[in-house]
């Protein structure tokens, strides 16, 4: 086992906090500017990254999961849902995580069979939280349109591939009313 660093309230804020103009306004001090959000998305795909070069993958990235220091300094949470290595036979899998994150091809998969890793859904997880982060808290799959009408949940679009920012038509596919160019 290990020691974990005790998180002290106020030291960290959600991820989820961050992704939107009005909810950090909402946390007081100064503004977060652009610059210091790009900041915040690369040191986010840093520890992705080591995590990977050591062999494990994240499996429940989610804007939940990953608390942001007032430094922006980006720390994840729920550890015990990585997927760990194996010495020489693989690795332990991955039962968790949180579908809004998951990329189309691990929508319909039963995690307990899936034998691979999980590190591609880790990238598409991280892609979705930098979007998050540059684009006022949407995803990239919300839309609105006739293309999507008989679509219910995110989890369908996503699925479908009905991705609203490529080529909008007006009233066929769109972003939500009120998205950032």
């Amino acid at each position: 086992g290990y020691t974990m660093t005790r998180v002290r309230p106020g030291d960290f804020v959600p991820f989820y906090q961050l992704t939107t103009a009005a909810r950090r306004k909402d946390l007081g001090g100064p503004p977060i500017t652009f610059d210091r959000l790009v900041l915040l998305g690369m040191r986010l795909c840093h520890v992705v990254r080591t995590l990977h070069r050591f062999g494990y993958a994240v499996c429940d990235l989610n804007d939940r999961n990953v608390l942001v220091s007032r430094r922006l300094t980006p720390l994840l949470m729920d550890t015990d849902s990585f997927q760990v290595p194996r010495r020489g036979r693989g690795h332990y899998a991955c039962l968790v995580g949180d579908a809004l994150y998951w990329p189309p091809e691990l929508l319909d998969v039963n995690l307990a069979r899936h034998a691979g890793s999980r590190e591609a859904s880790d990238r598409y997880a991280l892609g979705i939280l930098l979007f998050q982060l540059f684009m006022d808290g949407l995803r990239p799959y919300q839309s609105r349109g006739s293309a999507v009408a008989g679509l219910e949940s995110l989890a369908d679009k996503t699925r479908a591939g009905h991705y609203p920012w490529a080529a909008p038509k007006r009233g066929v596919l769109e972003p939500p009313a009120g998205a950032p160019d």
